[in-house]
């Protein structure tokens, strides 16, 4: 009897520990103010959500640098540097909270900035007032709410709300995709659908249109340049139809300029369009 009852309380302190264990192993607090949760790991993945400080995740492996976290309902990755897995899991651990603006820093691999995903945008003259639509070009226009919204971190259902812009507030219309606009004004941003807009007039950000004759100036034969950011987009005309991309450090032939466009060959293509800058040249 004696020897069962002391069986019994050894398998009962061996499942303790084991459980123990596996709850420190596999979850992770939240170190950063705002962590970004990526599709990916690599600071250059989109991002899918973003954990705020204190918020504990769920460790499923590692990839490098990288955690693989499932945070609420997303699953994704998230920079080491900012979970904390040796902390002691308590009552008290929030799992969701209100993000706040400031959203923390990725460790880059070279201490270098994360290029700019836009490009130069093209200077048009202003257009007429529209309303918002499927098919309008509402890029660089204004609008005034005329009810809330809610300003979500990415342009999809599973992000959480950034910010609640009211009624009556004026934002700019930065970029859109697919049925989503992101809007920005002096102290705030973010994604919302077009629908819920509704029928709202905007008027077009007025643009000074640069002389642009459409002739190319030439430049010394067999000028050289590298490209600077990690990836950069080539276009078949300056604006005009993406051709393909090429990474950070592939040596191109400047063969003119339009503007802000350097006409460039590659080793794939003759003839192609870039931003100037994105290119060093030699």
């Amino acid at each position: 009897m004696v020897k069962r009852v002391v069986k019994t309380m050894l398998s009962m302190g061996i499942i303790l520990v084991l459980l123990s264990s596996s709850v420190l192993a596999v979850t992770g607090k939240v170190t950063g103010n705002t962590v970004r949760i990526r599709e990916k790991a690599s600071s250059n993945s989109a991002e899918v959500s973003a954990a705020t400080k204190d918020e504990v995740v769920e460790i499923l492996g590692e990839e490098g640098d990288w955690y693989h976290v499932k945070f609420e309902n997303v699953t994704g990755y998230m920079s080491k540097d900012y979970v904390d897995t040796d902390y002691t899991p308590s009552s008290t651990d929030t799992v969701t909270s209100e993000p706040t603006n400031e959203v923390t820093p990725e460790p880059e691999p070279e201490k270098k900035p994360e290029p700019e995903v836009t490009e130069p945008a093209p200077t048009t003259e202003p257009e007429p007032v529209t309303t918002i639509g499927a098919t309008s070009n509402i890029e660089n226009q204004t609008v005034t709410l005329e009810q809330d919204v809610n300003l979500r971190y990415l342009p999809i259902f599973s992000s959480r709300t950034h910010h609640i812009a009211t009624s009556g507030a004026t934002y700019t219309v930065k970029e859109s995709l697919n049925h989503w606009v992101k809007l920005v004004n002096e102290t705030n941003s973010g994604w919302v659908l077009k629908n819920a807009l509704g029928e709202i007039e905007t008027t077009p950000v007025e643009t000074t249109p640069t002389e642009n004759t459409g002739t190319q100036t030439p430049v010394a034969e067999g000028k050289k340049g590298k490209v600077n950011v990690d990836s950069a987009r080539i276009r078949k005309t300056p604006n005009g139809e993406v051709l393909d991309s090429v990474s950070q450090g592939t040596e191109v032939t400047i063969l003119g300029e339009e503007g802000d466009w350097y006409q460039i060959s590659t080793g794939k293509y003759e003839s192609c369009y870039i931003a100037k800058r994105l290119i060093t040249e030699n």
